[in-house]
């Protein structure tokens, strides 16, 4: 290493300390939501927030420099790590990521134990994968079963008497496809009892009991999904990630556990592992409304001083 670069290393602290990022950081965070819970996080006092108010009312930015100066004060030069774990607790994501691209050395970047990152490569979305596939196999066999050996008519009746008020097509269904289509809300890879009773009434005599088998087939590899280890860890892991936010978050229930879905996903399969959450946790709804789905990758990158990199290196 050069001299030159040691030199930068020894003195980038101080010049971190001695600058006034007040300004600039206030720049940055001028889009914020709520400038006064802001400070208020920052431990700055009540008194000192409505007097800053006084003497900014409508500059956002300006109040913004008053508290992040006096909270700098407080925290020292961890002033801006302690305002990234602030932002990211106000939900202010984007702004937390911003301040984050822009920050000096020996700044800590705070962990996120409100995500839990899914892959497709993951066996619990493997298995919803096939689960879809031989869903839509399914449907499309007692779709043509009907179509060959069912009276549409009968058919038709039949549903409307079993479904009831529940079943309000926009048009009158005027073929089995249009039929299906306005099925499509009463059934799901999960549940799907109106198509056994369909499939029962009007197509086990088709093909040698072809549905009979086709149907009991789905069932079983759903029931082994059901009770599979992949997807009680999936679960597991949601609760686990639902209880550490509500620490982190310090707003116990209010807080949102997010999944983020890494890589390229099929809007279908989206909406599937959206029924299957709703699924596993119908018997706790206050974690299911605090459930949200985001897509994208997530890259954790470390900062540290050239120097103590050589010393990590010769460890490796």
């Amino acid at each position: 290493m050069s001299s030159k670069l040691k030199q930068q290393d020894e003195l980038a602290p101080q010049t971190v300390v001695d600058l006034d990022l007040s300004p600039i950081i206030a720049w940055q965070l001028s889009e914020i939501k709520d400038w006064k819970k802001f400070g208020k996080k920052l431990r700055v006092p009540k008194q000192v927030l409505q007097d800053i108010e006084k003497k900014h009312p409508k500059n956002v930015q300006r109040a913004l420099e008053e508290v992040i100066r006096y909270g700098t004060g407080l925290y020292k030069d961890a002033i801006t790590n302690k305002i990234i774990e602030i932002l990211f607790e106000m939900g202010e994501k984007e702004l937390a990521m911003k301040l984050l691209a822009d920050k000096e050395p020996y700044v800590i970047i705070p962990s996120r134990p409100d995500e839990l990152v899914v892959r497709k490569e993951d066996d619990i979305i493997k298995s919803l994968k096939y689960l879809q596939e031989e869903f839509a196999y399914l449907v499309n066999e007692l779709q043509s079963a009907l179509q060959e050996v069912a009276d549409f008519v009968n058919l038709k009746r039949f549903i409307k008497e079993y479904l009831r008020e529940s079943f309000s097509p926009k048009e009158d269904p005027a073929s089995i496809d249009s039929l299906f289509d306005a099925l499509r809300k009463h059934y799901c890879y999960l549940n799907f009892e109106i198509l056994e009773v369909i499939a029962k009434g009007f197509a086990y005599q088709y093909a040698n009991r072809l549905m009979y088998n086709v149907i009991t087939d789905y069932k079983t590899d759903l029931n082994e999904f059901l009770e599979s280890t992949h997807l009680k860890a999936f679960k597991d892991a949601v609760e686990k990630i639902a209880q550490e936010a509500e620490v982190y978050q310090l707003t116990p229930g209010q807080c949102n556990v997010v999944l983020r879905l890494e890589g390229s996903w099929m809007k279908a399969r989206v909406s599937c592992l959206w029924v299957l959450l709703k699924h596993i946790f119908r018997d706790k709804v206050s974690l299911f409304t605090r459930l949200k789905i985001e897509g994208g990758s997530v890259i954790v990158r470390f900062v540290v001083p050239s120097s103590i990199m050589v010393a990590l290196i010769s460890l490796a």
